[in-house]
């Protein structure tokens, strides 16, 4: 089980009201994305850290963990944003001479990252607070209940489905991989990524079609049921 399908099951909140709880993540995110205010965007985050970590009681450890990645993604995206390369270094914030050009920091640009940080991390709990409070059954049972289209929801339900055939087979892999000292040391670190990557990929067309097959010979008529 993933840890957020855990945290899903055994908080607080589970048992609330699931269409309150979409009301209030829908109000929250529409605010977070459409606002430019940072003051706004910290209030949603820090609204939304305490109703999990205060109120449905997600272990605050795990909570804060779970930023780690898109934290990775939201850095890197800001370093092309926040620097620049100019000619001259007038109305900078911060520069830094190298070579006949200098490297910059504008206060507009600074600005502008500011509110794309903050907006990201207060549309992120937003998620994390519907995700984190309401089971992955409850969730579909509310999309189905307010009509949404039936092939999305299809597809959600697959990609749901593939992520633990991925997670896995990936633990599998790894597993044969690590008895047989294949992370001992750096070179073999690499070479047994590499051929983890290639036998992931194989293995998971394979359980894809067994999915098929096993689907074709319950009558699948290109649709769930649900």
């Amino acid at each position: 089980m993933l840890i957020i399908d855990r945290y899903a099951y055994i908080n607080k909140l589970r048992y609330f009201n699931d269409d309150l709880k979409l009301f209030l993540f829908i109000m929250m995110i529409t605010i977070a994305l459409f606002s430019n205010s940072y003051i706004v965007h910290i209030s949603i985050f820090i609204i939304m850290s305490v109703i999990l970590v205060g109120i449905a009681q997600i272990p605050i450890k795990g909570y804060f963990k779970m930023y780690l990645l898109p934290m990775s993604f939201i850095i890197l995206s800001l370093i092309a944003l926040v620097f620049s390369i100019s000619h001259s270094n007038v109305d900078t914030f911060f520069s830094v001479k190298l070579s006949n050009f200098y490297l910059v920091v504008r206060d507009d640009s600074l600005l502008k990252a500011i509110i794309l940080t903050t907006r990201a991390f207060s549309a992120i709990s937003c998620s994390y607070f519907l995700i984190l409070t309401t089971p992955f059954n409850n969730l579909i049972k509310l999309l189905l209940k307010y009509k949404i289209p039936v092939l999305l929801i299809e597809l959600i339900m697959l990609t749901y489905r593939f992520i633990f055939i991925l997670l896995e087979e990936i633990a599998k892999i790894y597993k044969a991989q690590d008895l047989r000292f294949g992370y001992i040391n750096m070179k073999n670190s690499f070479n047994s990524l590499g051929l983890l990557l290639r036998t992931l990929i194989v293995r998971i067309i394979k359980r894809y079609k067994d999915m098929i097959i096993s689907l074709e010979s319950k009558n699948y008529d290109n649709r769930f049921y649900m």
